[in-house]
């Protein structure tokens, strides 16, 4: 039977299976970790409790706000920036292919210019990741997807320098706890269940 316990700091009820007493877990609304108790069933909540989540969730709320606003001109100039990149790959690779059919080039540059086709569209690959993690990143979702993105617009902002500066603001605007502390876990697992030591 599964082991049901209060939140020591936001009074949510957390469940946890049976066999994780003993470990530790965390909590899925304030992010703290707990010590799992022995097994025991915590009756339903009062009505006064309820109040407490909904402020915690109405301040999160506020919190996921001010996160987003600070992200939000950089991560939509590197969006802009990786889309222009985007089309000017695309454009080269085309402008190359094409040349490439009406028999401009000599045989042996045809390896020459296989090779940067494949440069222009691996490069137009990792702009079309590194938009979809920067929207992560905005949207607070995955932490992972997030920090692809930002390598990716550092990666490309080292080629395209006026990337670059956006990028590090981005790391820095991440690197906040409190902006570390609203990415989402990822649904259906086990609450960061870790094993106590």
């Amino acid at each position: 039977m599964p082991i049901e316990f209060p939140c020591q700091y936001c009074r949510e009820n957390i469940r946890v299976p049976d066999w994780g007493e003993g470990r530790r877990t965390q909590c899925p609304v304030c992010r703290r970790v707990l010590s799992i108790p022995a097994g025991h069933s915590v009756p339903k909540r009062p009505i006064q409790m309820r109040v407490v989540a909904s402020e915690f969730d109405a301040t999160r709320r506020l919190a996921e706000d001010q996160a987003r606003r600070r992200l939000r001109t950089p991560v939509n100039a590197c969006q802009g920036l990786l889309v222009l990149m985007i089309l000017g790959s695309m454009a080269s690779a085309v402008a190359l292919l094409t040349s490439l059919l009406e028999g401009d080039y000599e045989v042996p540059s045809y390896s020459v210019t296989f090779f940067w086709i494949s440069v222009c569209l691996v490069q137009s690959i990792l702009g079309v990741v590194g938009i979809y993690g920067l929207q992560q990143a905005l949207n607070l979702n995955s932490r992972i997807w997030s920090w692809t993105g930002v390598w990716i617009s550092i990666v490309m902002g080292m080629l395209y320098v006026v990337m670059l500066p956006f990028a590090i603001w981005i790391v820095m605007v991440l690197r906040k706890p409190e902006v570390l502390d609203l990415f989402q876990t990822a649904r259906g697992d086990v609450r960061g269940m870790v094993d106590a030591d």
